[in-house]
């Protein structure tokens, strides 16, 4: 109980950034102990900082166009004094732009979503609450407060990295200073992930609760009342649709970010003259040369491929726990569809045969979840959906192993990439060890 209340009051922290952002506009009812939603003049004004962030975006790509012309203007007067334009580097941060200021129209838009599934999770939590009283006791395994507790962490950690490990050295240029700003989009990002984290903790957390009520549920005294805790699961198929709805206006654009982040990445391998000539210089000579010339050092390709393998781990190590949240939920809703499937009813027993002799009808599952009149469909593993296209729950839906394919592509071209450059450095040193050896 305790580890599920940690859990919420972590969530209910996340609600508030979000509703001080403008993503989802709720207050807290006192009386009626119950979240409700903000209809009032006032919270037109909330919408500020989310039209700041746009902004912001916006100006981070133009200063960014006036970098790389100012480059290419003192380039032409003096070849080599900067740094070139990098065409990939630029579609991706274009690109990664576009995806940001896209997937903050896209909450905007869709933050009604985002209210239905508060507003249902607590009218069910309040329904098991009242129909189950003592018996239902809200539980959480280990695995999932662990999973909660390092994305809160992983939260906490880029927070720290923006305030203290970005921030830039002077405050001279104003690219530096809006590129540092830009920080504050990516933590909102991973804000936004982390709430669907910590949705599909507490939501595997509630199936875990149910599964343990149905277990101690004892037939045929409790039919009843396990009629009225099936009523349930359309209510929780459907929270889960709007999760996957509003999840898909983040998801989708995060995942065409990491493409780019992969791309980056895998650009930083390529070869030409001048960096190889440059891998066979060290740190003080590119110091030296950089400070005889009167420029600013430019940074070697370690240094490059760092910064690149920095940021594609920052994307992944966001991604990453939200995968197994979402694996989580779908085992216990398995679990939860495989309980119900096997009750078995004391009317197929033995010891019902006195009853059957009287006239009563033998009872199956099939036939008891027809008497519930409660869709059939609701009890199929394939209609919890991960990410859904329109709100209606009757639309298709994509499944995860559609997603875990195309995070297993971008992996085994990153993998291919890195084994591939380690075998050509492992042949440049055995040539050049064996031009050493004709030398001498």
């Amino acid at each position: 109980m305790r580890r599920f209340e940690l859990l919420y009051q972590l969530l209910k922290f996340q609600c508030f950034v979000l509703n001080c952002v403008g993503f989802l506009k709720i207050r807290f009812d006192r009386a009626q102990q119950r979240y409700r939603l903000d209809l009032g003049c006032c919270c037109l004004f909330a919408y500020f900082p989310s039209f700041l962030l746009v902004l912001l975006n916006f100006l981070h790509l133009y200063l960014r166009w006036d970098l790389e012309t100012l480059n290419a203007n003192l380039n032409e007067l003096e070849p080599g004094t900067q740094p070139e334009l990098d065409v990939l580097d630029c579609i991706s941060q274009i690109c990664q732009n576009v995806a940001y200021v896209w997937i903050i129209i896209r909450c905007l838009t869709c933050r009604l979503q985002l209210w239905y599934m508060v507003d249902q999770a607590q009218s069910i939590f309040k329904h098991l609450t009242s129909l189950l009283r003592e018996r239902f006791v809200p539980k959480c395994s280990w695995v999932l407060f662990l999973l909660g507790a390092q994305q809160f962490l992983l939260l906490l950690l880029l927070t720290w990295k923006l305030f203290w490990l970005d921030r830039p050295p002077a405050y001279d240029n104003a690219y530096n200073i809006i590129r540092y700003a830009m920080g504050a989009v990516h933590l909102l990002l991973a804000l936004l992930l982390s709430l669907h984290l910590f949705q599909h903790l507490l939501h595997a957390a509630l199936l875990q609760s149910l599964n343990q009520v149905l277990q101690q549920l004892q037939l045929p005294h409790d039919l009843k009342l396990l009629r009225q805790l099936l009523h349930v699961q359309p209510l929780l198929k459907r929270i889960q649709h709007l999760a996957a709805y509003y999840f898909r206006a983040t998801f989708c654009w995060y995942f065409f970010v990491l493409c780019f982040k992969c791309g980056t990445f895998v650009s930083e391998f390529s070869y030409d003259e001048n960096v190889l000539l440059q891998s066979q210089k060290s740190q003080d000579d590119i110091e030296d040369e950089a400070e005889w010339m009167g420029m600013e050092a430019l940074p070697t390709r370690g240094q490059l491929l760092t910064s690149s393998a920095l940021q594609l781990s920052w994307q992944v190590a966001i991604l990453l726990p939200l995968l197994c949240a979402v694996k989580l939920q779908l085992r216990e809703h398995k679990k939860l569809f495989n309980n119900i499937w096997k009750i078995e009813f004391p009317s197929k027993s033995a010891t019902s045969r006195a009853r059957l002799q009287r006239g009563c009808t033998a009872k199956d599952t099939i036939s008891f979840l027809l008497s519930t009149r409660v869709p059939f469909a609701d009890y199929r593993p394939q209609s919890i959906s991960f990410m859904a296209w329109k709100p209606n729950a009757n639309t298709a839906v994509i499944q995860f192993v559609g997603i875990i394919r195309g995070c297993k592509m971008l992996l085994q071209v990153v993998l291919c990439t890195v084994i591939s450059d380690f075998v050509q450095q492992m042949e440049l040193r055995h040539l050049q060890s064996c031009l050493k050896e004709i030398s001498n």
